[in-house]
């Protein structure tokens, strides 16, 4: 899930320097099918829903927990 959040944070950042948007959308999008069977159902739900900035602050909420 940490290659996850870090995808989401690239995304939310603008793109990160290796792409931009799109690159980093296809890797947020990519790890959501790759990792859905084991993602909580509210984690799957933001992502499904296209909410990233609600699913980075529910994986930054785990991580602080």
């Amino acid at each position: 899930m940490e290659e996850l959040r870090a995808a989401l944070a690239a995304l939310a950042a603008g793109g990160g320097p290796a792409g931009g948007v799109a690159a980093a959308l296809d890797r947020v999008e990519a790890l959501g099918r790759e990792l859905a069977p084991e993602l909580p159902a509210e984690l799957r739900h933001f992502l499904d829903r296209r909410s990233y900035v609600k699913a980075l602050a529910y994986l930054d909420g785990l991580a602080g927990a």
